[in-house]
């Protein structure tokens, strides 16, 4: 262990940077890795700088020792494992089992399944000029079946993206009128509208 280089990280430098990233909105359990950071005495945080950060001169500051024993703390409780990059970045090893669910001719959303049988979402939008992607990953919320996250990814994405291209319907250049048509089509086929089903009673 390299005393000088854990000696540049003082304990009280990496509760001060905890406290700070606080005011960001993290999710709940990215949240709860952070804050578990400050839990540690002294004598248990410092030694951990050498096992989550690389031992080069650029590569451990406290901001390389936080994010990744918030990245570790995620990838771990998932019963994945991880190792650190070149960049001195944790990177998650294995890739989520993984379902691709069709949302038209460009739109698609992803379901994946850890190891410890959590499931999360991510997706890939293309509406014309307007669209957005996100990998499935441990940094997001995780749900207890494979239905809960379809339901919640389909939702996020009919809030967020339909609603916003129904909204500004005359720009084409952003919204193309034949894929959002496609792809509010495929939403109403998971999502069927308030009021379409049929009255039974």
């Amino acid at each position: 262990m390299n005393q000088d280089i854990i000696e540049m990280i003082s304990y009280d430098e990496i509760k001060a940077y905890v406290e700070s990233e606080k005011k960001y909105s993290y999710k709940n359990h990215k949240k709860e890795a952070l804050e578990s950071i400050v839990l540690l005495s002294e004598s248990e945080l410092l030694p951990l700088v050498d096992k989550y950060t690389l031992n080069k001169p650029n590569y451990k500051s406290v901001r390389h020792f936080v994010m990744n024993y918030v990245s570790a703390t995620l990838i771990e409780k998932e019963g994945f494992t991880w190792r650190i990059d070149e960049y001195g970045w944790v990177k998650q090893n294995e890739k989520f089992e993984e379902v691709r669910i069709v949302l038209g001719t460009k739109n698609s959303l992803q379901i994946g399944k850890s190891p410890k049988n959590s499931f999360f979402f991510g997706y890939s939008i293309n509406l014309g000029g307007a669209g957005g992607a996100s990998s499935v990953s441990v940094y997001d919320n995780s749900f207890k079946s494979f239905e809960e996250a379809k339901q919640a990814g389909l939702n996020y994405l009919k809030e967020g993206y339909l609603k916003t291209a129904l909204t500004f319907s005359e720009d084409t250049t952003n919204f193309n009128r034949k894929i959002v048509a496609e792809f509010k089509k495929a939403i109403d086929f998971y999502l069927p509208p308030v009021g379409s089903q049929l009255r039974l009673f």
